[in-house]
Parts: structure tokens; C-alpha cells; sequence
């Protein structure tokens, strides 16, 4: 419902349907380098000076605690794992590379690629040390051959970074030849190398990673990994929610001493065959280069500083495939705070962009970073990036973009090398926080309501017609949004519900109120937001706290919800960029709908100021997940028509962040959370699923 603090080191998710049998790829899976301790020749004297000293910096900043290994080996030879037993909540720990495995120094070579200067290492073959990638239905084995793995150290003339880099072949790549897998380094990759190329920290943390086919460049790939609430208080996500729209595998690594099984570690999820895309820390703008071009040069792509999301090394420009893990790094890392969405738009040299704000705020309420999500492609944004605009001075609606702002470990940008000098402003409604306040946001003044137009709609040259309500479902699924949701069984925290929440930080005058009065309080919130539609959204709000009291969790829907959100802007809007990038996907498919699968980096928002009072802020705000299934396409000369089925998944429930957030501006949010984390009522799943007629040519 409300967006939510996301939980994990996050690798955010975007599936594009590829020809290329990349699961297959990743069922192979990669193995490290092995062979026996007592095989392994003496350390020769290092004499390069560049390698000297990348080998005094990695042993200063990685060193081994030999505990580590001693009880590794000791597990291995006394019990393997049964991997049976292993679950996702029991592996979600990232696997420390740092002490089980060692740079072989005598081995390293050094060159400059990209302006810094390079160390390359294999893997030292004193350690019997091996892994491989699975699902739960797979086995392994697969020839190690396939994959190759070494220490990368990286110098930019004032610092290091080191990384762990694995190459994963495919065997059409391989074919008979099992040498080709050497010809590839990070300086140079063989023309025509089908596979992957991963990156992870040291410590274990997955960097970034891309995939190749015939040489080039095709997706950049990440794996997705939500761990939520397994408190024992707590239904599992699949009692919710049936996933069917989607068959997903989960993807686990397992690590091996001697080669018997150790230690397991889930990585993320996969579906319908896609891989999934985006970094798990930083990119930067080589990783973003578009699909089916070479990166630079004939080398693999750079790994990312786990801080940097954006464009350029940079966090100034970030694409939204990659905008949650930098909302996921600031919270988890720098200890801000973020809003919602807030729209309508922004107003820049007199201009008005249509589109969303994100503001980004410490604990003082002080705005750090404002990014601007736009609605449209203009003359200075482009669909598919969020804008850092700079920080909102206290009191101010506009922003100031001189500043290039570091905090919490965190380098946001300078929005002056896009914007220049000009004025930005925001919505009048919100402004700077400060003293303690956050910036005005969705639900600021909810008990004075103010009566507003819907956002305008665009025109990206799709049709739109027919639109019918909750007819019976069909199509094949040809785009969907990426899901929010964790994967089963990891539950979001606005989805769990339980006795013994920490009411810590929520409002002390409410603690203590009996069910009924919390309820009523809860019934006044969502009446003052279906202020101007009390007969329609406003009757289908009680209808959603009636099911709520029921405590039976499940699904909900409504014709009347329904309705008002095909008559919304937002929908529309949502259609029409939906609608403009099936066509684009068409064309290049040269009209063959069975080639045109889309992960679409936008999903329907429901605020805004008509929103906040006529009733679809409150019921749904921010969505999780949305599919669009196809139907009667017909094609002719470049024309096309189609039936398109839209479903969107919301949570109707509330975590801790928002209820803090927002309880001061209406009781209610508190009160919400207390009777759902303290008092045992069940959110459930919101679905609205909605039918157009759109045509479109290219």
C-alpha cells in the first residue's frame, strides 16, 4: 500500500524475456577454481611494485582469521549439509570470499583499463575451495571448466577497491573447446563469449553482474533478494497470495571445502525463464550501456562502488531499475528517512514537467535530496530516470541544486551540471521540513480538504478504448512491473500482523485506546481522504476496514474501486507508457508479439492532490505489483490492435516507518498500526484487474 523501507542488500529485480537459455546458464553454474593444498608450489618473491603493494593493502584491509578456515575444514570432514533441509530464511547470509579463499600473487598480473590502474589474480590453488549456483529442483556437478573466477584490485591513484569476479561460460560457447574460457579477462573478452560475468565484494556482497551473447552485451543482471518478518506471529506470503501469474525459481549458492557442502546462501529469485537486471549495489554508466553494444572497449564491464546507483559514477542521475536500491542504501546505511511519491510534477524555468518527487530527509526533517521521476520525455528528462534536484531549504518550495551533498556515507550528486542555474520548484503543497518535521508530504493536511483536478494526461500516441472492470481474466503475460513483494516465504512488514509489535515511536496517547476507538480513528482517516466521494471510494474504504476487522486476510476487490481507478489519470497515463513501450518492443520485433516479454521500470502511483481527497491515496497510494496480459492482437502493415488485461497487486496494510511518518498528521495511521501489529488484525491483498482496447502503429 504505502511504500516501505526495503529489506536487504538489495539486488533489484528486472526480468526481460531473452532467446539466449540463461537459466540454463545458471543451472550450469559456476565452480571456483580447485585443486589440492598439498599441490600448490611455494610463494615466489613478488617484484612488480604495483603488485607489492595491492598485496599490502588487501592483506591490511582483508585479513584472514585462520579460526575461519580451521572450523570450515573441521565441519567439512565431520558432516556435509543436507540440502534438503536448507531453506531461504536458514541461507540468507552473505559467504565471507575474504576467508576462505586467497589471492595466488605470484600469479597477478597488472595493466591500466579505464584510467585505473588494474591488479588481476587468480585464485591461489592452495585452497580447495568450490561453488556452484542451483535451484532447489537441480543438481550439481557441472563442469568446472565452464567458469573461471579471480581478485580484481582496482587504483584510481587515491584509493583501492578489490572484488571477486566470475566468469560463467555457456557451453554453446564452449562447445569442444575447453581453453576458450582462459582467453577472457576483465581487459578482453572473446568476440563471440555467450555467459556471465559477476561481481561480488570481498566480504561476500554482490556488486553488480551483466550477460553476453555472442560478444554482446544483452542485459545487465542482478539477483533479487528480500528477507521479511519470520516471526512465528505471521502468516506466510503464500497464504495471501496465490503467485500464479508467474512461475518463479528461487536460486541459491552453495560452497564447498574438499568438495563436500558447507555452507548454502540464497541469492534471489528468477521468473518465466527471464533473468533478472539492475545491481545489488552501484553502477555506473558502462553497466548501463544499452543492449547490444560493446562496453568501451574489448573488457568486461566495471564492477560498481556499492554506494553509486547512478549515471557516470555518480547518484545525480539514477535509472529506475536501480532507484530502490538507492532508497534501500540510504535507509539501511545512512539512517534517512523517504517519502512517497509526490506529484504532480515540478515547475523548471517556468516550465511544468509532469511527474513524482521523492525527498529524501535526516532525522531534523532537513530534505538531503529530492529526485524527480518524470511522467514524459522533454527537452531536459527522459522516462526511465529519477533527477536529483538538490535539498529543500526549510519553508522553501524551491529546491536549491548548488550543492553537491554527502551524507551517511553517501555521495548524492550535484544537480547543477544538468539543471545550471535555473529555478526549480516543486509542488506549492510541499515544502521544506526541518525541526524535526519531514517535508510536507502525501498525507499533510488531510483534515482540510481541498478540492483538486486529476493530473493531466499524456499522449504517447496509444489508443485507448473500451475500458471494462473486472472482466474475467485471459492473455498471455506479455509486461509486468517489478514485484515489490518479497518472495515467498519472506513477508514484507506491512503485511505481518501479531500481539507483540514495538510500539516504540508510535504516539503514547494511543497505545492504550480500546479496539473500537482505534477503529474509529482509523475510520475518521480514511473519511477525511474520500472527502469528495463519500458514496464511492469512501463506501469502499469502510467496506476494506470491514474486512480488515475480520481478520481473515485474503483478497479484496470492488467494481467501484475499479471504476475510479480506470477513469484516473494515473491508469491512463500507466497505459499509455505501457502501450508506447509494447510498441516499440513490437517494432523491434518486427511485429512478432511471441518476441515482445517487457519488465517495465514505472508502476501505477495513486496520489497526488485530487487523489488525496477523493479516496485513492488512502485505499491504494504507492502499488506492488501490476501484470498486462494480451489478447486478439491483430497486425497489418505496421497497425495493431490488441485486448490488454491489467492487474494490480497492493498491500492494504502498514509498516512502523509510515505509521511514524505520518501520525502526526492524522491519529489514524497510528492507530492502524496498533490494531494491526498489537491487536492481531490481518492486512490482505488488494486487486484491481481492469480490460482496454488500445491500437498503436510504428
Amino acid at each position: 500500500m504505502l511504500s516501505k523501507p526495503l529489506t536487504m542488500t538489495q539486488f533489484n529485480f528486472k526480468k526481460l524475456s531473452l532467446s539466449l537459455t540463461i537459466f540454463t546458464l545458471i543451472v550450469t553454474a559456476f565452480t571456483i577454481n580447485s585443486c589440492r593444498k598439498d599441490n600448490a608450489p611455494p610463494q615466489s618473491t613478488i617484484t612488480d611494485p604495483a603488485i607489492s603493494q595491492a598485496k599490502t593493502w588487501y592483506d591490511i584491509r582483508y585479513s584472514v582469521n585462520t579460526n575461519n578456515s580451521n572450523a570450515l575444514s573441521t565441519a567439512a570432514k565431520n558432516s556435509s549439509i543436507n540440502r534438503s533441509l536448507l531453506t531461504r530464511n536458514s541461507v540468507n547470509q552473505q559467504f565471507d570470499f575474504s576467508q576462505h579463499i586467497k589471492p595466488d600473487w605470484k600469479n597477478a598480473t597488472t595493466y591500466t583499463r579505464l584510467k585505473k590502474g588494474v591488479v588481476e589474480i587468480p585464485i591461489d590453488p592452495a585452497f580447495n575451495f568450490g561453488s556452484e549456483v542451483r535451484n532447489l529442483s537441480n543438481s550439481h556437478g557441472l563442469n568446472k571448466k565452464y567458469n573461471r573466477t579471480s581478485f580484481l584490485i582496482l587504483n584510481d591513484g587515491k584509493k583501492y577497491a578489490a572484488y571477486i569476479m566470475m566468469i560463467l561460460a555457456d557451453s554453446t560457447y564452449i562447445g569442444s573447446d575447453f581453453k576458450k574460457l582462459s582467453h577472457n579477462t576483465y581487459r578482453h573478452h572473446d568476440a563471440d563469449f555467450t555467459g556471465m560475468v559477476l561481481y561480488f565484494t570481498p566480504k561476500g556482497q554482490y556488486v553488480n553482474g551483466f550477460t553476453y551473447r555472442n560478444g554482446q552485451l544483452v542485459l545487465s543482471t542482478a539477483i533479487k533478494s528480500k528477507v521479511g518478518s519470520t516471526s512465528q506471529n505471521v502468516k506466510t506470503r503464500a497464504t495471501l497470495l496465490k503467485r500464479e501469474d508467474l512461475n518463479c525459481t528461487d536460486w541459491y549458492a552453495d560452497y564447498y571445502v574438499d568438495n563436500v557442502l558447507v555452507a548454502s546462501q540464497y541469492l534471489g529469485t528468477t521468473c518465466d525463464g527471464t533473468i533478472p537486471a539492475g545491481s545489488g549495489g552501484g553502477t555506473d554508466d558502462a553497466s548501463l550501456s544499452p543492449a547490444g553494444t560493446d562496453i568501451i572497449d574489448q573488457g568486461f564491464p566495471v564492477p560498481g562502488d556499492p554506494s553509486v546507483f547512478g549515471l557516470n559514477n555518480s547518484n545525480t542521475v539514477v535509472p529506475d531499475a536501480n532507484f530502490d536500491n538507492l532508497l534501500n542504501y540510504v535507509q539501511v546505511n545512512s539512517g534517512l528517512n523517504i517519502t512517497d511519491p509526490i506529484g504532480p510534477g515540478i515547475t523548471y524555468n517556468g516550465v511544468f514537467y509532469p511527474g513524482q518527487v521523492t525527498y529524501i530527509y535526516d532525522s531534523s526533517g532537513n530534505t538531503v535530496a529530492s529526485y524527480f521521476s518524470p511522467d514524459e520525455n522533454s527537452d531536459l528528462f527522459q522516462l526511465g530516470m529519477e533527477y536529483n534536484l538538490g535539498d529543500l531549504p526549510t519553508g522553501s518550495n524551491t529546491f536549491d541544486s548548488s550543492n553537491d551533498i554527502v551524507l551517511g556515507g553517501i555521495d548524492f550528486g550535484s544537480p547543477a551540471g544538468y539543471l545550471g542555474g535555473g529555478s526549480t520548484t516543486t509542488n506549492p503543497s510541499v515544502v521544506g521540513g526541518g525541526a524535526g518535521t519531514p517535508p510536507n508530504s502525501i498525507f499533510s493536511n488531510v483534515n482540510n480538504p481541498t478540492d483538486a483536478s486529476d493530473d493531466p494526461v499524456i499522449n504517447l500516441g496509444i489508443g485507448v478504448t473500451n475500458i471494462s472492470a473486472d472482466p474475467p481474466l485471459q492473455g498471455t503475460l506479455i509486461a509486468h512491473t517489478t514485484d515489490r513483494r518479497p518472495p515467498p516465504p519472506a513477508i514484507a512488514e506491512d503485511m505481518t500482523y501479531g500481539t507483540n509489535g514495538d510500539v516504540s515511536g508510535i504516539a503514547s496517547s494511543e497505545i492504550n485506546l480500546s479496539d473500537n476507538v482505534l477503529f474509529g480513528n482509523m475510520t475518521s482517516l480514511f473519511h477525511a481522504c474520500t472527502f469528495f466521494d463519500p458514496s464511492g471510494l469512501g463506501a469502499v474504504g469502510d467496506k476494506m476496514i470491514q474486512q480488515f476487522k475480520t481478520k481473515s486476510g485474503g483478497q479484496f476487490s470492488d467494481p467501484v474501486l475499479n471504476q475510479r481507478v480506470s477513469a484516473s489519470s494515473t491508469f491512463q497515463n500507466f497505459i499509455q507508457r505501457a502501450g508506447n513501450d509494447i510498441n516499440t518492443a513490437l517494432k523491434n520485433a518486427n511485429g512478432n508479439i511471441n518476441q515482445v516479454n517487457l519488465q517495465l521500470n514505472y508502476r501505477p502511483t495513486f496520489n497526488g492532490l485530487y487523489n488525496k481527497f477523493h479516496g485513492l491515496q488512502i485505499l491504494i497510494n504507492d502499488t506492488e505489483y501490476t501484470t498486462i496480459q494480451i489478447s486478439n492482437f491483430n497486425i497489418l502493415n505496421g497497425n495493431w490492435s490488441a485486448t490488454l488485461d491489467i492487474t494490480i497487486y497492493d498491500d492494504f496494510g502498514l509498516d512502523k516507518n509510515d505509521a511514524e511518518t505520518y501520525q502526526g498528521y492524522h491519529s489514524g495511521f497510528a492507530d492502524w498500526w496498533l490494531l494491526q501489529h498489537t491487536r492481531g488484525y490481518v492486512p490482505f491483498t488488494t486487486i484491481v484487474h481492469l480490460r482496454v482496447i488500445i491500437t498503436a502503429s510504428f
